[in-house]
């Protein structure tokens, strides 16, 4: 049997490899700038490393890494592998780009294999009163 078309299998979170990034949103700060969101696939990154945007080509260098929590930011200086990180002042990078340790290593990513699909219904109690209320509409 095989697997629809549609189905992607994103890649398992490794500490190990190589570090790959993918930036899934960009905020724009008035005192800060521009502030690039980002979730580590595989690897670690720390502050000080220099990594390749596979969409330039051109190495940005982290100098700062933030974890949001509301409108408090926490800095460390290491992210690892399924950690979602703020980098500010990222030059060359744009939303949906991939940053790696090595140009070669990687292909640019898209941000769907990092989406999971979710359905979310009401529940039998809420679905049972709004047919309760809406009959009388529904039977005209």
């Amino acid at each position: 049997m095989s697997m629809p078309a549609a189905v992607r299998i994103s890649p398992l979170p490794e500490a190990d490899g190589p570090v790959t990034t993918l930036v899934f949103k960009t905020l724009s700060d008035p005192f800060v700038g521009k502030i690039s969101i980002m979730k580590v696939i595989t690897g670690t990154i720390k502050t000080g490393m220099e990594l390749v945007n596979t969409r330039s080509g051109k190495a940005e260098k982290i100098n700062k890494l933030v974890f949001l929590r509301g409108r408090t930011q926490i800095d460390t200086q290491e992210a690892h592998a399924g950690d979602i990180v703020a980098v500010p002042k990222l030059a060359y990078t744009e939303t949906g780009d991939t940053l790696c340790g090595q140009i070669d290593s990687r292909e640019p990513m898209s941000a769907s294999i990092l989406l999971r699909r979710l359905s979310l219904r009401p529940s039998l109690r809420r679905r049972r009163a709004r047919r309760k209320r809406w009959a009388p509409v529904w039977q005209d």
